[in-house]
């Protein structure tokens, strides 16, 4: 086997970490997860643990189901969350619109896996870049295999994790992003 590996339960973490560097009084925190997913229990403990050590509370909205979207929202409401992470996965990548423009209505800052989060108007997001993936490593190694390349003799990849900031949602939001967080962005939608 081959292809482009994304580091995913470390990077959970590191979300968490940017996001309270975004908003450093941050103390009740929502993520929206499906609980199907296989990685989701392993997310939830790192994430868990970072709470512990940063004084915050982590409450947990599942998302199975497109139409869990709007009631979730509507217990974060009544949890007072102060910002949000969102746990990869399909379901919850194909409504990542419907999510990131909820997000932005209720003036709830998030941060999400991909720059697609971004571009629907999510505040920052922070992994791997897809398009560089899907237009870089990817077509290489196809290529390779249609040339006779074994799969088995090509490397496994590991996908660049790049940080995204969406000012128009902070404007929105009313948020100013700390100077050293945004010196740090990969891109900056503007």
């Amino acid at each position: 086997m081959t292809g482009v590996v994304e580091e995913l339960i470390e990077s959970n973490v590191k979300r968490l970490a940017l996001l309270s560097e975004a908003i450093p009084v941050l103390g009740r925190v929502g993520i929206i997860a499906n609980p199907d997913n296989y990685g989701t229990l392993v997310y939830l403990r790192q994430c868990q643990a970072w709470a512990r050590s940063s004084h915050a509370t982590i409450h947990v909205y599942d998302l199975r189901d497109p139409d869990d979207v709007f009631p979730a929202f509507t217990r974060m409401n009544d949890d007072r969350i102060e910002a949000i992470v969102v746990f990869p996965d399909s379901v919850i990548f194909g409504q990542r619109d419907r999510i990131a423009q909820t997000a932005l209505n209720n003036n709830l800052p998030g941060i999400y896996i991909y720059r697609e989060w971004v571009s629907a108007g999510g505040l920052m997001a922070y992994g791997a870049n897809q398009t560089t993936i899907l237009g870089g490593p990817i077509p290489m190694m196809v290529d390779k295999i249609l040339k006779g390349a074994k799969p088995s003799d090509l490397p496994v990849e590991q996908g660049r994790l790049e940080l995204f900031i969406n000012l128009n949602t902070a404007k929105a939001m009313g948020l100013t992003i700390p100077q050293p967080l945004l010196s740090r962005a990969d891109e900056v939608i503007r």
